[in-house]
């Protein structure tokens, strides 16, 4: 924008010196058609950076946030699962059998898999014991 600011006050200042011109004229008339469509674009990007501009809370916040909804998850359970709700997928749960191991796979807007592997677990794996 700069650029064209600057092309478009030269083309000013040479038309004053010169005297009208046709080809200055055009020129000038493209300069200002090519400012006018960089900033209506610089103006677009602004809106789009400032809609997606995300501001995260800090870790600490995040582990309060946390320690609320356990707190509310454990005393009323009811109201914990509807605010949860607002921001988790409904869980989805596969049975997957190899053999005679039977086993569930839960998926939703998170994989959660990986909190049901514990390293104590012989196997790796472990049961959520129905609270997911």
């Amino acid at each position: 924008m700069r650029d064209a600011e600057r092309r478009i006050a030269n083309l000013t200042e040479a038309l004053a010196k010169v005297g009208w011109s046709e080809a200055l004229a055009t020129k000038l008339r493209e300069e200002e058609v090519q400012l006018g469509e960089l900033k209506a674009e610089h103006a677009a990007a602004s809106r789009d950076a400032d809609r997606s501009a995300v501001v995260v809370p800090h870790p600490t916040a995040i582990a309060g946030y946390l320690k609320n909804l356990f707190t509310l998850l454990e005393t009323d359970s009811v109201r914990g699962r509807e605010i949860l709700s607002r921001f988790v997928a409904p869980v989805v749960m596969t049975p997957e059998v190899e053999g005679q191991a039977r086993r569930y796979r839960g998926t939703g807007a998170f994989n959660l898999s990986f909190f049901l592997r514990t390293p104590s677990s012989p196997t790796g794996k472990s049961g959520c014991a129905g609270r997911i």
